[in-house]
């Protein structure tokens, strides 16, 4: 017999945005293939886990959340991606991919620590958070990346890359008694002009940065 899937988010424990709770509800979908049953995402921010002296704890408790950006975490990216990307080509939408390198991040932990790295990488997550929509897909890539994908033209697409290089120089970081500048590299690739698959996009984005 076919399974009911049920899945709950509530506020606040998921969420107090739109936003939160479609990122909430995406990662409990994600999550269902491995639990059936009944799940209840609880939110974990960026904040929370950098202020938080058990952040470990916090890690375990939520593992689909990448602890310092608040995205969801690299290992659960490309079966995302894959997922997102199915899911507006079967409605007919063009699909933009940003690729967001953060420029000698292994500069800035070596010389400042690596809690100076996870503060600009932070930044750039919440930049990102504040230029995408609701809708749009958000995820901690492999060590200095974030990776953006939207339904959507490569031109807004490149309003988002430009909004958001164009924010970070401007912005000062602060990290102790340290003030920080970071820039970050984008790449860009759109379905189908660059790819048809998640990784076809990938290549395009990071031959771009």
């Amino acid at each position: 017999r076919p399974q009911l899937q049920q899945i709950v988010c509530a506020v606040p424990e998921c969420g107090e945005s739109l936003k939160e709770l479609i990122q909430a509800l995406r990662l409990a979908e994600d999550q269902w293939s491995h639990d059936r049953h009944l799940i209840c995402v609880p939110r974990l921010t960026a904040e929370t886990a950098i202020s938080d002296d058990d952040a470990e704890r916090e890690a375990a408790y939520n593992p689909m959340l990448d602890t310092v950006t608040g995205l969801l975490k690299y290992a659960r990216v490309p079966t995302a991606l894959q997922k997102y990307m199915a899911t507006h080509r079967r409605r007919g939408d063009a699909v933009v991919m940003l690729l967001l390198d953060v420029d000698d991040l292994e500069r800035y932990n070596r010389q400042y620590g690596r809690e100076a790295g996870d503060r600009i990488l932070k930044e750039v997550g919440d930049l990102l958070h504040h230029f995408t929509r609701e809708s749009d897909f958000l995820g901690r890539f492999e060590e200095d990346s974030i990776v953006v994908m939207l339904p959507g033209t490569l031109n807004e697409g490149e309003e988002i890359a430009r909004r958001t290089v164009t924010d970070l120089r401007r912005r000062i970081i602060q990290h102790d008694m340290t003030r920080l500048r970071a820039t970050v590299s984008v790449g860009i690739g759109a379905f189908p002009e660059h790819g048809r698959t998640p990784r076809d996009l990938y290549k395009h984005c990071l031959t771009a940065v």
